[in-house]
C-alpha cells in the first residue's frame, strides 16, 4: 500500500491531535506514580526502556550536529515550548494531513483502546500490556514530528526527521513484538491489528528510505 501526497498542498497537523496523544501517555504516568511501588516491577522496566531510548535519541542527535542544534531557536516561529511538551513543533492549522500519518494513527487508537482496556478492565499487568499501551501513541507523535520536520526542506530538519522516523519505527516494532506475544500467550486474536502493523511498518520504511535519500542529495559538503 502507497500513500500518495500532493506537493501542491503540504500536510502539517493539528497541534491539539497531539496534544490529546500526549495528554493520553501523561495519564499513563499519573497512574503509574499512583500505585505503590512495590506493584510497579513490570511498569518500572517498560518505561526504563522507553526513558533511555528518549534520552540516547537526543544524546546521539546532540553529538552529530553539536552547535547546530542552536538554530532550531531561529526555526521555532516564536513558539514556547514547556518542559511538559517534550514533542511541541510549531504547526500550521486548515490544511490537509498526511494520509499515512492519518492511517498510523486510525490504527494506534484501535491498538491504544485494546491495551487501555486489557491493562484497566480486564486487570492484565503483564509487561507486554503495558509495553503497548505506553508505546503505541508514542508512533503518530513521531511520526507527526518526522513528517512535519521532513517538510522543512533544509539539512537540520532532515536530520531531525531522520532521528525522528528511526525513533517511529523502534517503537512501531516494539508494540508488534508485545502484540505477537500477547496473542502467543492469550490466544487473543489479534491477527489483524497485527497485519496491519506491519503494513504501516513497511509504508514508513519506505518512507524513512526516501528521506535518506533526499537528505544526501541536499545536504552541503560543509554540513556535519
Amino acid at each position: 500500500m502507497t500513500y500518495q501526497s500532493d506537493p501542491q498542498h503540504p500536510w502539517i497537523f493539528h497541534r491539539d491531535e497531539v496534544d490529546l496523544l500526549e495528554e493520553d501517555i501523561e495519564d499513563i504516568y499519573r497512574g503509574y506514580q499512583e500505585q505503590p511501588k512495590t506493584q510497579t516491577v513490570v511498569e518500572d522496566q517498560v518505561l526504563k526502556e522507553q526513558l533511555e531510548t528518549e534520552e540516547l535519541s537526543d544524546a546521539e542527535l546532540v553529538l552529530k550536529m553539536g552547535s547546530k542544534m542552536f538554530d532550531l531557536e531561529d526555526r521555532s516561529c516564536g513558539v514556547d515550548h514547556n518542559d511538559n511538551e517534550s514533542f511541541a513543533v510549531p504547526l500550521r492549522p486548515h490544511v490537509n494531513r498526511n494520509p499515512l500519518y492519518i492511517h498510523t494513527r486510525t490504527w494506534a487508537q484501535e491498538v491504544y483502546r485494546f491495551a487501555k482496556d486489557t491493562y484497566h478492565n480486564k486487570q492484565v499487568h503483564s509487561r507486554d500490556i503495558f509495553r503497548v499501551y505506553i508505546n503505541v501513541n508514542m508512533i503518530p507523535i513521531k511520526l507527526s514530528i518526522a513528517q512535519t520536520e521532513e517538510m522543512q526542506e533544509d539539512p537540520l530538519a532532515f536530520e531531525i526527521a531522520e532521528k525522528e522516523y528511526v525513533l517511529v519505527l523502534t517503537y512501531l516494532d516494539r508494540v508488534l513484538e508485545s502484540l505477537e506475544k500477547i496473542q502467543m500467550q492469550s490466544l487473543t486474536a489479534l491477527d489483524e491489528l497485527i497485519n496491519k502493523g506491519k503494513i504501516i511498518r513497511a509504508e514508513i520504511f519506505r518512507v524513512y528510505q526516501q528521506l535518506i535519500d533526499r537528505k544526501d542529495k541536499k545536504r552541503p559538503d560543509n554540513f556535519l
